[in-house]
């Protein structure tokens, strides 16, 4: 426990910050680690969590059911540089910031088993100057997909990313058909669709391919809802492969035609008549992602509403702003 920590001597903490640090040093990096039960149990909290309780009319509550297990499948999530801040793994790596995290660990979590993976990995996320990416909340994409589509319904994810959204649709009785083109998520992914095959209602195939280049390959009105978010131009860093979307187009302009707009406009003709494409896009520092998106999407679709999504702050923004959350538009677009 941390509280008992607190009461050791100057002496003691710094024996046993060390004994942490070793036995973390030999056990590698805190990844999230599920057993067979654990899986099971997060996968009946998920399939109990009603979506019209999640999706109000306009409003989303705050829920993280299934987030834990959708980042299971993904270690790679903890390698992904952001902007020019430091992944959680490059804090690992360091040996005076895995000390200093554990210090850290034991202040800021003084009632639970202060170095767990689970309070490490905290902490190590949210170290001064660090970051990670986020995976979408598999109870909001089942909300959504509980509303937009009807049962046996095509639902297309063109970025499919860490699985979030798999994770939501397949807890209904949809197809789920995800394109990606990294190949660590791709293998997540895949992971994930093997092991839920029997334990969950809903079906995916997931495509290891370029989306801007594959959607233009499949026959018009076929899908009968759109359901994704664009990666952030070169925000986060999925890979180092050749067919990532910030290496194929370097430039932002060059990304925004040769992917943005030509991924929605294939969208668009895949959708059926009177079909939603739900769109999540947040503009990262200095590219306006939203105006963009919006303004290619409008000369199609009809912006049918646009809900908020709130997000957990970082300890230092809620210090900052007085404000536990900050949100991220859902924009649903409906087919003429």
């Amino acid at each position: 426990m941390g509280r008992d920590w607190l009461k050791f001597t100057a002496r003691q903490q710094a024996r046993s910050v060390e004994r942490a640090f070793v036995y973390w040093r030999q056990n590698g990096f805190p990844y999230i680690r599920l057993n067979p039960s654990e899986i099971n149990n997060e996968l009946s909290w998920l399939l109990r969590a009603s979506p019209d309780s999640i999706l109000m009319r306009s409003t989303l509550s705050v829920s993280t059911v299934g987030l834990r297990l959708a980042n299971f499948f993904h270690p790679q999530m903890w390698h992904v540089p952001v902007h020019d801040y430091k992944t959680p793994f490059d804090r690992y790596q360091d040996d005076f910031c895995l000390r200093d995290c554990i210090r850290k660990a034991l202040r800021f979590f003084p009632d639970r088993n202060s170095l767990n993976a689970q309070c490490l990995r905290s902490t190590l996320r949210i170290y001064r100057g660090t970051t990670r990416v986020s995976n979408f909340r598999p109870t909001v994409a089942r909300a959504f997909c509980a509303r937009f589509s009807g049962p046996g319904e095509t639902i297309l994810d063109f970025s499919a990313g860490y699985g979030g959204r798999l994770l939501g649709c397949l807890s209904l009785p949809r197809r789920y058909v995800g394109i990606d083109p990294c190949a660590a998520q791709v293998e997540g992914l895949r992971t994930m669709t093997r092991v839920f095959r029997d334990k969950l209602p809903g079906s995916a195939q997931i495509i290891k391919a370029c989306a801007e280049d594959y959607l233009e390959k499949l026959p018009p009105r076929s899908v009968d809802l759109i359901f994704s978010s664009p990666p952030y131009f070169n925000h986060e860093r999925y890979s180092t492969e050749a067919s990532q979307s910030y290496l194929r187009y370097p430039e932002y302009p060059q990304w925004r035609k040769m992917f943005l707009e030509r991924v929605l406009l294939a969208a668009f003709d895949l959708l059926k008549p009177r079909g939603f494409l739900i769109l999540n896009v947040a503009d990262p520092p200095g590219i306006p992602l939203i105006a963009d998106s919006l303004r290619i999407l409008k000369r199609h679709l009809r912006l049918h509403e646009t809900v908020a999504m709130p997000l957990y702050r970082l300890p230092l923004q809620r210090a900052m702003t007085q404000q536990a959350f900050k949100h991220e538009p859902i924009f649903v677009f409906r087919k003429r």
